[in-house]
């Protein structure tokens, strides 16, 4: 309750330690009370904004990818692959993926079939790229994916189609960064849109 209560969490761990009662508590010690939006040990700090952190997070990797824009993105170096004039590079995300990047030859699809062949265990999920993932994962929250293609969320589309892949090139975020184009039709620009 503490911490719901924007309580710091070293006050918490010392009230947990009292009530497992391997500390005592002095009675000249103080506890404040913070109301939202105050927060700290003495109620000093606060946000001159009325943003949840969340958004505020959202707000500064924005400010972040605006003053260093996106040069080189995650080109993948460590396999022989022409993807084409520069600054085409293969993308990690391509590797296994379904489709042909490689114009010579298709290295990033060669051995995939090891991991199609590779069986999943019972409460283990398989989501198209042939990798496994534990079923509890499985349409938890179509907020946050746990499969690079989207496949384990059903309602993972609304956000591949829509604000999530369309703000990947300008923010930073893990969602971003983890995820790959499922749609054929659709080219990875190396920043986790599409």
């Amino acid at each position: 309750q503490l911490y719901l209560s924007f309580v710091p969490i070293d006050v918490v761990e010392r009230y947990q330690a009292f009530l497992e009662n391997t500390y005592s508590l002095s009675s000249t010690q103080i506890f404040y009370n913070c109301s939202i939006p105050w927060f700290g040990e003495f109620c000093q700090y606060t946000f001159n904004s009325t943003l949840t952190f969340e958004n505020i997070v959202i707000a500064l990797d924005l400010a972040q990818s605006r003053r260093y824009p996106f040069q080189n993105g995650s080109c993948y170096t460590f396999l022989k692959c022409d993807r084409g004039p520069a600054p085409s590079c293969l993308d990690w995300r391509e590797i296994c993926d379904g489709k042909i990047d490689c114009l010579d030859g298709g290295n990033d699809e060669l051995g995939c079939e090891e991991l199609i062949t590779h069986e999943c265990k019972d409460d283990e999920f398989r989501y198209s790229n042939g990798f496994c993932i534990p079923k509890q994962f499985w349409n938890d929250n179509a907020r946050y994916l746990d499969c690079m293609d989207r496949s384990d969320e059903l309602y993972a589309q609304l956000f591949a189609n829509g604000d999530l892949s369309g703000s990947c090139d300008s923010i930073q975020v893990y969602d971003c960064e983890e995820t790959g184009c499922q749609n054929e039709r659709l080219l990875a620009c190396g920043t986790g849109a599409c």
